[in-house]
């Protein structure tokens, strides 16, 4: 049996983050966001997507250059 991921639409995502729901729109757009689901016209972000750009987001101090 496939075990689905949580889809999330980008209001609940944005909700999740924090954010705006033009940020996150924009950063779809930029590429810089969570990684997507697009299903015909629907965006879907997964849990574990959303998890994985925060961790891969972290920081423990102001200008601490990114993981190359």
């Amino acid at each position: 049996m496939i075990n689905l991921d949580t889809l999330n639409t980008p209001e609940q995502a944005s909700e999740k983050l924090g954010l705006a729901l033009p940020t996150l729109a924009g950063w779809r757009m930029e590429g810089t966001g969570p990684a997507f689901i697009k299903m015909g016209h629907f965006v879907r972000y997964t849990d574990s997507d959303i998890a994985a750009w925060l961790a891969a987001n972290r920081r423990t101090f102001t200008n601490q250059a990114e993981a190359a």
